[in-house]
């Protein structure tokens, strides 16, 4: 499932019990990303279960909102690959 948007409502954890097999991509509140890294961190562990669940890469959803500068951006990317990795 692309994009999995998580301003539609929809939640991943009861997705992935009902479809086991179903790959999703998004998930990741991009409101957050302008309201520096503990926002961003406590999204991340949001989406924990669900990415140590497998078959999903975190993401957002159609695009970064035009307000995050340059720099929240590399503190989200920096932050994905750390909680990629812990996953």
């Amino acid at each position: 499932m692309l994009p999995l948007e998580r301003q539609a409502g929809v939640d991943g954890m009861a997705l992935r019990g009902e479809f086991p097999e179903l790959c999703l991509v998004g998930h990741f509140d991009k409101m957050v990303m302008d309201r520096g890294e503990a926002a961003i961190r406590a999204e991340f562990e949001r989406l924990m279960p669900l990415m140590r669940s497998g078959r999903f890469i975190p993401s957002v959803d159609h695009q970064t909102p035009p307000h995050v500068t340059l720099d929240q951006y590399r503190l989200y990317r920096r932050l994905l690959d750390e909680y990629t990795a812990a996953a």
